[in-house]
């Protein structure tokens, strides 16, 4: 037996294992592809990243990642394939736990599978309005500062100038004219036609206009009035200098105008000092616009119950999952929707009540007993990959529980064709307080997206203002003053929401990471930026280690399909061997084929597996497989004749298939109980080695038989030595 034997043998088992690979990469690829195990994997991540790291997410967690989602941003990077046969693909694979309407954002039931941290950082900086809350903030600090220099000059004047406060007086009026211009400059930066600097530039130079009212007269002696007059010049310069300095450098400092990275990232945190002033601020525009929500509502509820009938019925629904999780033995506890509908349609409704029923109970029971919530969840307390999809598959937690109940009165809901569903709708409305209506109607435009919110916004603006004009002469019109005072409420209220149910975890991740932010950045307007680059990277590590988890998991998932494979094809290992070393026709013909494949170039162990550039590559090989099997047949399968040379039995002869199974049948396996029974264990771990053999993949294989092929053939022709010119048969 010498080394070109063996070589031939090994090289055509990994020739096997290849073409047993490829086949287990597309079938893990076909589950992945469904069970969205990417997508889910990512999702599961992200809650698990803002949970703080650890496995067991709280509901606000959960709420905070499908806004997330919601999220416009992220919603633009899942795109959907178009077409019949995707949709039909889409729809089938809506069967599988996980993959349901609503797990990726609102109606969706996919999500992407790559978000890019930047991406991340912006959406999650955005729906918690941090932003908007540091540009409030900055608002407030901004109108303390105007505050502060006019009453220092107002002191000063009162002290050193007469009649500085009449209005009459030339004093009076230049004091005006900067209060004046003063409020005109903070209007303008709340409106944001202003950035923070030209709004600081602005104000020096109209302290500047001002103090030339005051002119230092040549070194002469004046009266005692004078001297006064030029005291309050003097004072005037000097005040100026110090707050605004000779280039205005000073305001950002002296005003603290600009939030540190550590204050924006505290008003995320409702008890901190800079979350209240800002809290302070929006006292005038909360008054406002209640007021200006009074008008608007009843029209805007009307165009939420024409164009998104679906929103309201899920707010409905969920408040309905929280009265019936309080008390269900009591009838007038029980949900609106659910009340309605025994009243409504009795006999749709009959075919659930019993199911129902118990799942009142259920729910009540687990909201009620903590421990009793514990052992329904199973094997959640589990951290092993088993125990974790096993309890996503029985949906078994609380969560499990209230969609249950949903999904069996969407049973009787979805029988309802679009207009009754609509009556069925304003009916339950009717009876609910205003207050209620109100909250509804806050919870429907949370889930609405940004876009679809606007829209709707403006559409129904539209037609309050053309009715204020035109029927309620009593009430004044609608104006663009009321639109800004309108959003800036609406605004104010989406951020609330979410500050309320917003995880401590996240709040002690942004304190850490404003610390670690500050330590490296300038007081500049790029403040935000650097602690949205912060977030990036915390994301980034976070995912890093989480596609490590995945892959882990995969290669645990890939362990499984090999084996299941092994054992369907009837691949032994041992028995591959043996048929490889005494059959030289097999072996010439595999090995022949295999050599065929080793010049095709692939990319480096290193790339994803995931990378378009691999996968294509895969797919070339796949292809020239394919072709190769076509003139092979290989010692693997469930026929007679692999069957009784494994066990060791008499030689079956040629003949058809029906005999040879009946040879095999009354010859063999009588014959193997008897004497061969050692053959069992050994087909056993044929199939585990080959199983063990097929999950590490078919890259690892394809590398490893260029490798083999290289040394079968005494390595591949050695590089020209550098710089050595290569010959030619010109003469010259």
């Amino acid at each position: 037996m010498g080394l070109p034997f063996v070589l031939d043998v090994a090289i055509g088992l990994v020739f096997i294992y290849l073409t047993l690979s490829l086949l287990a990469s597309e079938i893990q690829e076909l589950i992945a592809t469904l069970l969205q195990w990417r997508a889910r994997h990512l999702r599961d991540a992200i809650e698990v990243f803002l949970a703080g790291g650890v496995n067991s997410r709280s509901a606000e967690v959960q709420q905070l990642v499908v806004k997330l989602y919601d999220d416009p941003l992220l919603k633009n990077i899942n795109q959907e394939a178009k077409g019949l046969l995707t949709g039909l693909a889409r729809q089938f694979s809506r069967l599988f736990p996980g993959n349901h309407k609503g797990a990726f954002g609102r109606n969706r039931s996919t999500g992407p599978s790559y978000i890019a941290p930047e991406t991340f950082a912006t959406s999650l900086l955005e729906q918690l309005g941090l932003a908007t809350l540091a540009q409030k903030l900055t608002e407030v600090r901004l109108e303390e500062f105007k505050d502060r220099i006019l009453n220092q000059i107002e002191a000063y004047g009162k002290s050193n100038v007469p009649d500085f406060l009449d209005e009459v007086s030339e004093h009076g009026r230049n004091f005006k004219n900067l209060r004046d211009e003063y409020q005109e400059v903070l209007d303008d930066f709340k409106r944001e036609k202003l950035v923070l600097i030209t709004a600081i530039e602005r104000l020096g130079e109209n302290f500047s206009a001002y103090i030339t009212t005051y002119p230092i007269p040549p070194n002469e002696l004046p009266s005692s009035a004078d001297q006064q007059l030029i005291y309050f010049a003097k004072r005037l310069r000097s005040f100026k200098l110090s707050v605004f300095g000779e280039k205005n450098e000073r305001a950002l400092r002296s005003g603290g105008l600009r939030p540190s990275l550590i204050e924006i990232a505290e008003l995320v945190n409702r008890s901190s000092s800079p979350y209240k002033a800002v809290e302070a601020a929006y006292q005038t525009i909360k008054a406002q616009g209640k007021e200006i929500e009074k008008r608007i509502n009843p029209e805007l509820e009307k165009k939420l119950l024409e164009e998104y009938p679906d929103v309201i019925e899920q707010q409905l629904m969920q408040r309905d999952v929280e009265l019936a999780g309080e008390q269900p033995q009591t009838s007038g506890a029980l949900g609106t929707i659910e009340q309605q509908l025994k009243k409504d349609y009795p006999d749709a409704f009959r075919h659930i009540e019993s199911s129902l029923r118990r799942s009142n109970q259920k729910l009540f029971k687990a909201k009620a007993n903590h421990p009793y919530r514990r052992k329904r969840r199973g094997m959640k307390a589990t951290e092993s990959w088993v125990g974790k999809h096993w309890q996503e598959f029985i949906h078994n937690d609380l969560t499990g529980l209230q969609g249950q109940r949903r999904r069996l009165i969407d049973r009787v809901f979805n029988q309802l064709d679009d207009r009754e569903q609509r009556v069925f709708i304003s009916k339950i409305l009717e009876t609910l307080s205003s207050q209620e209506r109100a909250e509804m109607m806050d919870g429907a435009l949370v889930v609405l997206d940004s876009e679809d919110r606007h829209l709707l916004v403006d559409q129904v603006w539209a037609l309050i203002a053309q009715d204020t004009n035109q029927n309620n002469e009593n009430l004044p019109p609608l104006t663009e003053e009321h639109r800004v005072v309108y959003n800036h409420y609406q605004t104010y209220k989406l951020i609330q929401q979410i500050l309320n149910q917003l995880p401590s975890s996240v709040q002690e991740s942004f304190a850490i990471l404003a610390r670690r932010a500050q330590t490296r950045v300038q007081q500049t307007e790029n403040d935000i930026n650097q602690f949205r680059q912060e977030v990036e990277l915390w994301f980034d590590r976070s995912m890093s280690r989480s596609s490590g988890v995945y892959k882990r998991n995969a290669k645990g998932a890939a362990l499984l399909i090999g084996l299941m494979l092994a054992i369907g094809t009837n691949s032994d290992t041992f028995y591959m061997i043996d048929r490889l070393s005494s059959d030289q026709n097999l072996r010439r013909v595999v090995t022949e084929q295999a050599i065929k494949l080793s010049p095709i170039p692939i990319a480096s162990p290193n790339t994803d597996d995931t990378s378009s550039e691999r996968q294509q590559q895969l797919k070339n090989i796949k292809a020239i497989t394919d072709a190769a099997l076509q003139e092979i047949s290989l010692p693997i399968g469930w026929n007679p004749i692999n069957l009784s040379q494994q066990l060791g039995c008499q030689a079956i002869p040629d003949e058809p298939d029906s005999k040879q199974w009946k040879t095999l049948v009354n010859c063999c396996l009588p014959e193997v109980g008897r004497a061969h029974w050692n053959s069992l264990p050994r087909i056993l771990l044929g199939w585990l080695v080959s199983g063990i053999a097929i999950s590490m993949g078919a890259p690892f294989w394809f590398d490893l038989l260029g490798k083999i092929v290289n040394v079968r053939n005494s390595g591949g022709k050695p590089p020209s030595p550098a710089g050595e010119l290569p010959k030619t048969n010109n003469p010259e």
